[in-house]
């Protein structure tokens, strides 16, 4: 139950995350990190919330006026969220099941869903625009049930 805001500085490419769990950059097996909570924040005028990992739970957040910019790589699929899970499909992180970093058998075994990345996480009943690739409350989509 944290407050967390203003880490948007000048300098766009100096912003940081308001909330993060994180993993070695190519970490791809069960060393990252598992079972994480984040719930019941406050977070505005940051980057919001990135997760990279398993099994978290994200959850009763509200996230207003991330900085959606994708600064440092131009071809992100990440840079539109106000909650952003690494994934093992979907074209965000390096522990995608496609990447020379994920070998078998500690990432993207059939049958494990956790050597998938943040494929046992939770993301549940947080007020944002967008997260994990899915967006809600608006006019062409009024359903907030997916976010």
């Amino acid at each position: 139950r944290n407050w967390l805001y203003d880490s948007m500085p000048l300098r766009k490419h100096a912003a940081k995350w308001g909330a993060r769990f994180d993993r070695g950059q190519s970490e791809c097996s069960r060393k990252w990190g598992e079972k994480g909570q984040i719930s019941q924040n406050v977070l505005f005028h940051t980057n919001g919330i990135n997760a990279k990992g398993n099994g978290h739970q994200i959850v009763q957040n509200t996230v207003l006026w991330s900085g959606h910019a994708a600064i440092d790589d131009k071809g992100t699929k990440a840079g539109s969220r106000d909650i952003n899970l690494y994934g093992s499909e979907g074209g965000i992180g390096t522990c995608e099941c496609t990447d020379a970093d994920c070998k078998q058998p500690t990432c993207c075994k059939a049958g494990d869903d956790w050597t998938f990345e943040n494929k046992m996480s939770v993301m549940a009943g947080n007020a944002m625009e967008s997260g994990a690739g899915a967006t809600g409350g608006l006019p062409w989509k009024i359903s907030t049930q997916d976010v």
